[in-house]
């Protein structure tokens, strides 16, 4: 599907739901129907479904979605509570207009589909209208692959109806129907190998995946190396690869555990903060930063603070959180045995146009965590 920006989609359903939006509903109404697109795609047609709710005064909005069993986010039960819920809270709709109901399992594990109906009477709920054997309880082999990226400092990972949620869902979903089976994450490095970066990855989807109740103990993770030519990405260099492989408990492994490589010894940019991060990931970033200390012992970390001019005089608290952050993280490393002498500090003085940011660099202790990078 080829993306449209939110604002143009937006206004291009708009000027349909004018066109058929002028008589009340009577009999149970499909207006749209959505399925594995980006999230703001997924918010503009949220938002023209509110947009008709409210139009039809008479109407009730039937929200069902097809998906990976279970509770939670990415499942089919949690995005169509969270779509009611963004519905109620951001676009002021009655929560007594919206009703949600689960359309059972998709045909494809991991991947959600949502209609979107107007109703006349809120009891006349319309037949299931995909009709569709669900492979959950006989799938084997590999189920789906995806890049992840260690994504310091970023706070927005997308609502969970949208994509990047349904697949550990659906994993977790398979698990819990085939319980004599056994989960393995086959990871891969990208270009850019940090030190440590992809076995934090490995472990962050496997806490994923256990918090939604399936046993660590039938979880494994393999390195297979790093990628191929061709499946390296050239935008993103630090992305890793991750497949997820479900087979019968005492099958043979889907691919070889291989000893990783050295890391790649450059400095790089770590963390972007324009923020605070919360304690779970004050922790990963402690262990990140202690990774490639403890590979390179002739590297040291340092804060750069990317620091507009007249920003020391904001009264904005978020900014002060901001400007605290390098010797709050400092006094973490300590408390954790990292050498004062290994942690550095810098500044970049800009215009006013541009954002406060606070950037951690990993860097040769001779060197200024300036001179290799671009930030």
């Amino acid at each position: 599907m080829k993306f449209v920006p939110k604002l143009l989609a937006i206004i291009a359903l708009i000027l349909t739901a004018e066109i058929g939006a002028q008589t009340p509903s009577s009999e149970p109404k499909l207006v749209d129907e959505i399925g594995m697109t980006s999230a703001d795609d997924w918010e503009a047609r949220i938002d023209i479904f509110a947009y008709r709710l409210m139009k039809d005064v008479t109407a009730v909005g039937l929200i069902r979605t097809y998906g990976p069993g279970g509770k939670g986010i990415g499942t089919a039960d949690g995005a169509g509570n969270q779509i009611r819920e963004f519905m109620v809270s951001e676009k002021g709709v009655n929560p007594e207009r919206i009703k949600v109901v689960n359309g059972g399992r998709y045909k494809e594990i991991g991947v959600h589909v949502t209609e979107f109906w107007l109703l006349g009477d809120e009891n006349d709920i319309p037949p299931r209208r995909l009709k569709f054997e669900s492979p959950a309880f006989t799938v084997k082999g590999k189920l789906a692959q995806k890049e992840v990226l260690e994504d310091f400092g970023s706070f927005w990972e997308g609502p969970g109806w949208s994509p990047s949620y349904s697949i550990l869902a659906g994993i977790a979903d398979v698990m819990e129907v085939q319980p004599g089976t056994r989960l393995y994450l086959v990871m891969r490095e990208g270009e850019e190998r940090i030190p440590g970066r992809w076995k934090r990855l490995a472990d962050r989807e496997k806490r994923e995946i256990e918090s939604r109740g399936v046993l660590g103990s039938r979880i494994e993770t393999i390195y297979a190396g790093t990628l191929v030519e061709k499946e390296k990405s050239q935008d993103y260099p630090s992305y890793n690869e991750i497949e997820y492989w479900i087979l019968p408990e005492g099958s043979e492994p889907p691919a070889k555990t291989v000893q990783p490589a050295p890391p790649t010894k450059r400095a790089f940019d770590l963390a972007d903060y324009y923020g605070s991060p919360d304690r779970a990931e004050e922790e990963e970033l402690m262990k990140a930063i202690g990774d490639a200390l403890k590979a390179f012992p002739d590297f040291k970390v340092s804060f750069v603070v990317r620091k507009p001019s007249g920003i020391e005089n904001s009264k904005e608290d978020h900014h002060k959180i901001v400007l605290d952050l390098p010797e709050h993280l400092k006094r973490l490393l300590i408390e954790k045995g990292v050498d004062s002498s290994r942690i550095g500090s810098g500044e970049i003085p800009t215009g006013e146009i541009y954002p406060l940011i606070v950037h951690i660099v990993l860097h040769p202790k001779d060197e200024s965590p300036l001179d290799s990078l671009d930030i």
